[in-house]
Order: structure tokens, then sequence, then C-alpha cells
């Protein structure tokens, strides 16, 4: 991750859990140029799972109906 924070000028953007022993980390570039995703194990090791150009931000998706729960 650190080399794709040299190289590219990426920095974490998003993520979220994978499993209970992993989450993945989303970086990019602040132009949207490249970006990296990550799977991370919980004593740090990382790999890179994706790579690529032209990143674009998705959309926040809205809170649940008022009383419901996520799954």
């Amino acid at each position: 991750m650190a080399n794709a924070s040299r190289l590219y000028g990426e920095v974490p953007i998003g993520g979220g859990l994978l499993s209970d022993k992993a989450i993945i980390q989303v970086l990019a570039s602040p132009n949207g140029e490249t970006f990296s995703i990550f799977a991370i194990d919980a004593i740090g090791n990382a790999c890179m799972v994706a790579a690529g150009f032209g990143w674009e931000p998705g959309r926040t998706p809205p809170p649940p109906p008022s009383g419901q729960r996520l799954p």
C-alpha cells in the first residue's frame, strides 16, 4: 500500500469489512486517475486485489427507513 501512495499519490477513500478476519481498503489518487484495492488481514498483511485507471466515486447509499435495520 505504501507503494501506491508513494508512486501514484493514492490516499484511502473507503473500505469495509470483508469477513471477520479481513478488511478491504480502496485508495485513489486525488484526481481519480488511478486506484488500488487491497485486502488486509487482522495482522496487517495486505494483498492487492485490483488496480486501474479512471476511478469514478459512487453515491453514498441512503439510510434505511426509520425503524429498520440492515442485515
